[in-house]
């Protein structure tokens, strides 16, 4: 018999505990869950939500979040079950069921490990077929310089404290991730709350790429695998006008020649692999490879 309950801070390290196990049982090359992390599990990765833990025999045996994000009227469960938990087809139409209830004019794209057969084939039984692959990719620091720049390009490191700054970086954002896998235009006001909300936010780490006047690009760093020696680039992207000049490579090397003077060994990033950028390509270029991946599920529609 199963019971639930909602989440609460205190949770935190219990949390992280149980999805390290899961995670890291099924896909040793998974991200390792920190207190961040796991923080963000129980509290909700945008917008404020809780998450649940389920109990069969008063032993915990799953954590889940919805993960709602308002802006994009999705969202984005997640769900962790201990090893050997035989109950995920049932905690899941729970999951779905508080989905329904609590957001019921918002999509569903879960994200599952691509290991994790048992999750995945739950999500089937319920209709969810995969959409999209994203893969987590790491590489070694030694070695990374800092980028030639072309006569008149320079980095301008963004001061969070400046509006300027973060109007140019939240409009170069906007520009170049026009027309990328799930993005939906986001205010300058809202933008800058989740950004900035981000306890791993390396405030050293953001630069905009600039050729006189005008900013072409930017890119992200944050502490997000700092436990684990690893730089991580949270976000990188070149405006659209500016694609097809070889200025993703030089915004990758900003963050890996920062990286390492952090104290980092390795650099790891996420990538969407249907990107039609060629961005999968500049990261295998630099010295990067996959190491772990996820599917973003959806709601299958039958044809009628």
């Amino acid at each position: 018999m199963l019971s639930q309950r909602v989440a609460t801070k205190q949770d935190v390290h219990t949390v992280a505990d149980l999805a390290n196990h899961h995670q890291l049982g099924i896909d040793p090359g998974a991200r390792i869950i920190n207190l961040r992390l796991a923080g963000s599990l129980v509290a909700g990765r945008i917008d404020p939500n809780l998450a649940t833990l389920f109990y069969e025999n008063q032993e915990l045996i799953a954590v889940a979040n919805l993960h709602p994000d308002a802006n994009k009227k999705t969202l984005f469960p997640v769900i962790h079950c201990a090893p050997g938990c035989e109950a995920q087809p049932e905690i899941l139409a729970l999951v779905l069921e508080q989905a329904r209830a609590g957001f019921p004019m918002f999509e569903i794209q879960p994200d599952v490990n691509s290991l994790d057969q048992e999750l995945l084939a739950a999500y089937h039984q319920a209709s969810f077929e995969k959409i999209r692959t994203f893969s987590i990719l790491r590489g070694s620091l030694h070695g990374a310089l800092d980028p030639l720049l072309k006569p008149g390009q320079h980095f301008h490191k963004v001061d969070m404290d400046n509006q300027q700054d973060l109007r140019v970086w939240h409009d170069t954002h906007q520009d170049a991730f026009q027309g990328h896998f799930g993005f939906r235009p986001r205010g300058f006001e809202s933008w800058v709350a989740l950004v900035l909300s981000d306890e791993n936010i390396d405030e050293e780490g953001c630069f905009i790429l600039f050729e006189g006047q005008e900013p072409m690009g930017f890119v992200e760093c944050t502490f997000e695998c700092a436990d684990q020696l690893r730089g991580y680039v949270a976000s990188i992207g070149v405006k659209q006008a500016h694609q097809g000049k070889g200025l993703g490579d030089a915004l990758l090397k900003k963050a890996m020649h920062h990286s390492k003077n952090q104290g980092f060994k390795e650099i790891e990033l996420n990538v969407d692999t249907g990107n039609t950028s060629g961005a999968l390509r500049l990261y295998e270029r630099a010295g990067l490879s996959p190491r772990s991946s996820w599917f973003v599920l959806s709601k299958y529609q039958p044809r009628t």
